[in-house]
């Protein structure tokens, strides 16, 4: 979907958390976090934009909000009720990573 699109960089943001829908991330809100959650930026045409929402269910799974990054403004999915399984290192990428190595 993101394959006409420019690639910004990773990044990581405040006030939220991350948490495992077990094949994919849930971002959730919370000012008090106590960790960054590692994020990716993109420059999206407004077709690509359209596609992401289909994509990610937006918005009757995924909701999406406005943030500041260090890429400028950006909307990130997300869904207000978290689940149980946190992602304490707030970085989804290293996640599946150890995950990976604990199975194999």
């Amino acid at each position: 979907v993101l394959g006409d699109s420019e690639y910004l960089g990773t990044t990581t943001v405040n006030g939220s958390r991350l948490y495992s829908l077990g094949p994919f991330p849930q971002v959730s809100p919370d000012k008090d976090s106590p960790y960054p959650v590692t994020v990716e930026g993109y420059r999206a045409s407004l077709d690509t934009a359209r596609r992401l929402d289909r994509l990610e269910g937006y918005p009757s799974f995924y909701d999406r909000m406005l943030i500041d990054t260090e890429f400028g403004k950006a909307y990130i999915y997300f869904i207000e009720e978290h689940s149980s399984a946190e992602v304490t290192s707030g970085d989804w990428v290293k996640y599946l990573e150890a995950r990976h190595r604990a199975t194999s």
